[in-house]
């Protein structure tokens, strides 16, 4: 079986440096440098060591152990991922010599199988300490007789010499101080910390692989290293378990725990936390860092279950925070000078948090789940300084070092389909998602406060943005919703924002559709149809009548059906979340009926739209007829679907906008040679169009003649008035292609108008009767009519 090694059950590293130094020094004179920077005298080392023996005496004077119990002790193999056993005697103290938060600590001795006692010291020179009388066999460690170097060697001798063996049957026993009389409830709960434990020493070991390579090239020496105290679970035969490992004599502290908080400004055991999160690739966080110097004991790990493998999957337990507890430890972590040694990457914050002072301690979870605040951003930072007073109201485009314009995002993102939850590629993002949430929700604030600090929605800003950045659902809905002019009183209601952001909104909105997200299909569907935020174009129109057919598939097939959910842990606090984008009115006929009128109107000018209308109206007819409410409806869906394509559609002159600068013209059928017939005798077939439009707007006599091929004669613009235009004179003209700009073809107006124009709603006369382009009312005509079929498609 696996023998843990002789240092995880020594004195702490620094009695045992200093006790090694002065004794291999032997001379009184000899000094050593403290951790403080003072100079100690081998007298003091004495002393140290001195009191070493005390305490260690009083810590097993009082040891009262009650029968000699046989029992299994259990270790946890990481790398085999199982369990190992042995049968052990044991003798275990009647009453606990100490407690934490949660358990309570007992002494424990394990007993020679072979000679059912302690084994004593080979040695006869040298008298073993002994822990179970009062006072110390053999010369008193106060008494003046002999030297003082004398009485140095005595102690020091006594605690470097202690036999391997002996040490390695010394023991801390722990339970938990409620809940241990649920016999498997609480044997589970050992089982858990044994392989929490097992799996931080697992990283300690690669921790100081990484450093011992990072620092050889360089230095040409290995660093100091960090271990985790081995554990295992002694299960007696009555049923009771408990968590043991090696008794360590020596002050613990505590540099971190799992809610956020650090203490002192040791950056090993932070950077360490940090290093678990970047090497297992976002699946784990070993936190609540204690020991003694760089000897730890007693962890906490966050992870995500569903990225968990073998036993470790089942270690889950009450303390474990998962995406919220790695985040509370991003947020609070500096980068340092170890990190960078490592090369581990940076985890971005906002400005206004690296300019403030990380905290010296967290809440416990208790009152982190109930909403209490962690940390007061504004405690500790300058006076005067703006940002940190209470903000009523910020301006989206106002957060610093956040570009949002939408040609500067980078959203194309090539994630492959998980069947987790959260996927590993994701769990950055969702750390920054969850701050952002625990600033909304004010768990980074004081208790009290009910507003945000400019600085905190700043912060929380920053965060979204680079969860957006990264592709995660609810960060492009979140900010979506903010580059919006649309409600949003659920999250960041001080977050307001301009004309200037929504093109950002809608890039946002088609991302998250890209990555199919139900509610962005219908939203942006919504926005495009409606002509909110952007033109009614073929262009648009054509992502919407795709964003209202993908919409109503998956609606269709999500009907009814009850996804797992994950655990809360497991993702982060928004996940999942919609912010108002799930408002679109949509149905999954509606969305099929409506993307059947489009391609039947509006895109009737591409190629199979009518065959594609078809085909949705039939969709949409299925989906009506899943509901008998809506039997009527899918009759008249079935109607549509069975229409017959008319036959002036094959033969029909489509006037388009063009992406580019001016309008097109097709031409169908046996028009195309009609029309070329007629602009035989003009330079170009612009101009032969330029002059039909002339006489439609009654700008150019009936009976002008063509120009004259290679005639640049200038048009001049006649403005157009309202009401009846004057009738048409007799031209030359092929009466099929006048037809097509003919007022009696027609009604209404020139050309229909869309959202946002600026004329004040006065139309063009009823003088031409084109197909809709999307192009507008009477001030985006005169705005085209200069340059009018500048792409002439024949």
């Amino acid at each position: 079986m696996y023998i843990p090694a002789s240092r995880h059950f020594e004195i702490s590293e620094q009695t045992r440096s200093l006790l090694k130094h002065a004794a291999s020094a032997g001379s009184v004179g000899s000094e050593k440098a403290s951790e403080h920077g003072k100079k100690l005298k081998p007298s003091a080392v004495l002393e140290h060591a001195k009191e070493a023996r005390r305490r260690i005496r009083e810590v097993w004077s009082s040891f009262q152990p009650g029968e000699k119990q046989l029992c299994t002790k259990r270790y946890f193999d990481v790398e085999e991922d199982d369990w190992v056993e042995e049968r052990v005697l044991v003798e275990l103290d009647a009453n606990a010599f100490g407690q934490g938060a949660i358990r309570e600590c007992f002494r424990m001795k394990e007993v020679n199988m072979q000679e059912r006692s302690v084994p004593s010291s080979p040695k006869a020179d040298l008298e073993p300490i002994s822990f179970g009388d009062a006072s110390p066999s053999g010369r008193s460690i106060g008494s003046d007789e002999g030297s003082e170097t004398g009485e140095f060697f005595l102690v020091a001798s006594s605690l470097l010499e202690m036999r391997h063996s002996e040490r390695r049957r010394l023991y801390v026993a722990k339970r938990a101080m409620q809940g241990h009389e649920d016999l498997e409830k609480h044997r589970h709960e050992c089982s858990v910390d044994v392989m929490h434990q097992a799996m931080a020493k697992h990283y300690a070991e690669l921790y100081n692989s990484s450093l011992r390579r990072s620092l050889e090239d360089d230095t040409g020496h290995f660093p100091h290293q960090i271990d985790f105290l081995l554990t295992h679970m002694i299960e007696l035969e009555d049923g009771r378990t408990f968590g043991a490992e090696a008794f360590l004599f020596g002050n613990y502290i505590k540099h971190n725990n799992n809610s956020g908080g650090t203490m002192g400004a040791k950056k090993t055991p932070q950077t360490f936390s940090y290093f678990t999160f970047v090497k297992s690739g976002g699946s784990l966080m070993v936190v609540d860092i204690q020991g003694i110097d760089d000897i730890y004991t007693d962890p906490v790990i966050h992870f995500l279950p569903c990225h968990a493998s073998g036993s470790f999957r089942t270690a889950d337990s009450s303390v474990n925070l998962g995406i919220r507890g790695f985040a509370l430890f991003l947020w609070s972590h500096r980068y340092n000078d170890v990190d960078r040694t490592l090369g581990l990457p940076v985890f971005a914050l906002a400005r206004s948090e690296l300019e403030t002072p990380v905290p010296e301690k967290g809440t416990c979870i208790r009152d982190l789940n109930a909403g209490l605040g962690m940390w007061d951003l504004t405690s500790r930072s300058g006076q005067g300084n703006s940002n940190m007073a209470v903000a009523g109201a910020i301006q989206l485009g106002s957060v610093p070092d956040i570009d949002l314009r939408a040609s500067s995002w980078d959203l194309h993102f090539d994630h492959p389909k998980s069947s987790h939850a959260l996927p590993l590629f994701h769990v950055e993002a969702a750390c920054h998602m969850e701050i952002a949430a625990m600033y909304d929700e004010g768990r980074l604030s004081p208790g009290t406060a009910s507003l945000r600090t400019r600085a905190e929605l700043e912060a929380a800003v920053f965060h979204i943005a680079e969860a957006a950045k990264q592709g995660l659902p609810e960060a492009l809905l979140a900010l979506a919703r903010l580059a919006s002019d649309m409600d949003h009183s659920d999250f960041l209601p001080q977050v307001h924002s301009t004309e200037a952001e929504r093109p950002l909104c809608l890039a946002l909105l088609q991302t998250a559709s890209n990555l199919g997200v139900l509610s962005a299909h219908g939203a942006l569907a919504r926005l495009l149809v409606d002509g909110v935020y952007s033109d009614k174009n073929s262009k648009t129109l054509s992502l919407a009548a795709g964003c209202l057919e993908k919409y109503a598939v998956e609606a269709s097939e999500s009907a009814g059906t009850t996804l797992p959910e994950p655990l809360k842990h497991e993702v982060c606090c928004r996940h999942g979340c919609a912010f108002g984008w799930d408002a679109h009115g949509w149905e999954p006929h509606t969305a099929y009926a409506r993307a059947a009128e489009l391609y039947e109107n509006e895109l009737r000018s591409e190629s199979g739209s009518w065959a594609k209308s078809r085909e949705l109206w039939s969709l949409a007819a299925e989906c009506a007829l899943e509901d008998p409410r809506l039997a009527k409806q899918a009759m008249r869906y079935t109607e549509r679907a069975e229409q017959e394509e008319p036959e002036e559609v094959a033969e029909v002159a489509e006037v388009a906008d063009d992406v580019a600068d001016g309008l097109a013209l097709r031409l169908h059928g046996d028009l195309r040679e009609r029309f070329e017939k007629f602009a035989a005798a003009f330079a170009t077939p612009e101009l032969a169009l330029e002059h039909l439009l002339q006489l439609a707007e009654g700008s150019a006599p009936a009976s002008a003649e063509a120009p004259p091929n290679g005639s640049s004669k200038e048009v001049v613009e006649v403005p157009m008035v309202s009401g009846t235009p004057a009738p048409l004179k007799e031209a030359e003209v092929d009466e099929d292609i006048w037809a097509q700009f003919d007022h009696s073809h027609g009604s209404g107006d020139l050309l229909r108008g869309r959202a946002g124009c600026r004329c004040d709603g006065e139309r063009a006369p009823a003088s031409l009767a084109l197909p809709d382009v999307g192009l507008g009312c009477r001030c985006q005509w005169f705005q085209l009519r200069g340059r009018t079929c500048d792409l002439l498609r024949l």
